[in-house]
């Protein structure tokens, strides 16, 4: 998230919390500066971008200083160079001061470089994965500000059948007073409004519940949420074919990616190993300033002074214990590994994404059908209604005509957010639940 975003929605908190209907986009956006599983996320990348600079470090020049400073005693057998002069050696004891540095390039170091390229690649792969952690939130943000939207539809329809109801039994109550209705009208009455009123505190307590889910999610209490429209665009997933759904997800999906890099890791891993067979080749310099004081003795004396070298070291390990043989079968029984995980990855994406494509039709399908069905059950309802004021219905199939015409209603308004969060889901899927996608889902908003 930008610093610009960050501080529009600091200047937007407060307008929030008053009157403005937050939109599915704005509680998202609230929710990457809020929640801490999007704030670990982006710490996350930000520690995955540091590990290919840690493997680089072996590529490039290491400066050593080193400084030293003591108090040593030499002692030395007596040498006699000529008969007529004094002997050589023996006990001595001088004060050394040394300082130097040493600067080490690397010129061929075959496993320090496959490293360097696996670390890139683990850096590919733990960036694809918190893609894919990143949309899941996406996902749960979006689910919960929906499953919101279904508790307030859900107490809606309560309220206004115990409206209903309360209004019927009050009829049917005066009907009784003057003759015209027996008692057990009335008590059907009664027991159908007793049924709507617990119905109502049901679907209160889930929207509560539903809007703690979303207060944890936001950091805050949204008291109004934009609604959803009623003419949703109901269509079928484009394009409609379920391969093309699956090659998508297998192609695009992070998770999947994620796999393909782990693979390719394990195969500079591989290589890498197989570096343990090869020399190192180094350019070198280094500067040593010695200064040996408190001895006259001839040996100290031609040890002070400075010593500059300039040149190529090279080092091979011939035998090492069997550990590269080793860590090469190793190596690739981990590449062998990667790929299997990626085969059942793919697999399992792509059954997933066939799924939801049909569950998306299905649902889609439902609205409509739903639709009907309601069109059909208040047709039927008002009918009815018009029959038990004539007394050609009883309150027996006035109250089964109410109850089938409020399941119609619920039932539509479930298959309308199974069909969203499926959309959702279709679009995690094959890795592309992004803003551009809640963008386009949060267009299907209205204001009230």
């Amino acid at each position: 998230m930008s610093v610009r975003r960050v501080s529009t929605l600091l200047v937007l908190l407060p307008f929030l919390s008053v009157s403005h209907a937050a939109t599915l986009l704005e509680a998202i956006h609230l929710a990457e500066v809020k929640d801490p599983n999007f704030a670990a996320l982006r710490t996350i990348r930000s520690i995955a971008d540091k590990t290919p600079e840690i493997a680089r470090a072996a590529l490039l020049p290491h400066i050593v200083l080193t400084a030293s400073s003591g108090s040593a005693k030499l002692t030395q057998d007596p040498i006699r160079f000529a008969p007529n002069l004094p002997a050589v050696g023996g006990d001595t004891e001088y004060d050394s001061t040394e300082w130097g540095g040493r600067l080490i390039q690397p010129l061929f170091d075959w496993t320090a470089f496959q490293q360097y390229q696996s670390a890139k690649l683990q850096r590919s792969r733990e960036q694809a994965r918190a893609d894919s952690k990143a949309q899941l939130l996406y996902l749960n943000t979006a689910s919960t500000y929906f499953d919101v939207l279904r508790a307030q539809d859900g107490l809606s329809i309560a309220k206004s059948r115990l409206k209903t109801l309360d209004k019927r039994l009050e009829e049917a109550q005066e009907k009784f007073n003057v003759g015209l209705v027996s008692k057990v009208d009335v008590l059907e009455q009664e027991s159908q409004r007793d049924a709507a009123a617990s119905q109502l505190l049901s679907a209160e307590d889930q929207l509560n519940v539903q809007m703690e889910n979303l207060t944890a999610i936001v950091g805050e209490r949204l008291p109004k949420l934009a609604g959803l429209r009623d003419n949703l665009p109901v269509l079928a997933p484009t394009p409609n074919n379920i391969d093309a759904w699956g090659k998508l997800a297998v192609k695009q999906n992070p998770d999947v990616l994620a796999s393909q890099f782990d693979i390719q890791q394990s195969e500079a891993n591989h290589t890498a190993a197989q570096g343990g067979y090869l020399p190192q080749i180094n350019f070198f310099a280094s500067y040593t300033d010695r200064n040996l004081k408190g001895s006259n003795n001839a040996a100290v004396a031609l040890n002070s002074g400075t010593t500059e070298v300039i040149g190529v070291e090279a080092r091979w390990e011939i035998f090492s214990g069997g550990v590269t043989n080793a860590r090469v079968k190793q190596t690739s029984l981990q590449t062998a590994l990667a790929r299997q995980n990626h085969e059942v990855d793919s697999k399992q994406i792509e059954n997933q994404s066939r799924a939801i494509f049909m569950s998306v039709k299905t649902d889609a399908s439902r609205i409509k059908a739903q639709q009907r069905s309601v069109a059909s059950a208040t047709l039927s309802y008002s009918a009815i209604e018009a029959g038990y004021a004539a007394g050609t219905h009883s309150i027996v199939d006035l109250m089964a005509s109410e109850t089938k015409l409020n399941t119609a209603r619920v039932e539509l308004t479930n298959a309308r957010y199974d069909y969203i969060i499926n959309c959702l889901r279709l679009y995690k899927i094959i890795g592309m639940l992004n803003e551009s996608a809640i963008t386009r889902i949060n267009g299907w908003l209205a204001e009230s």
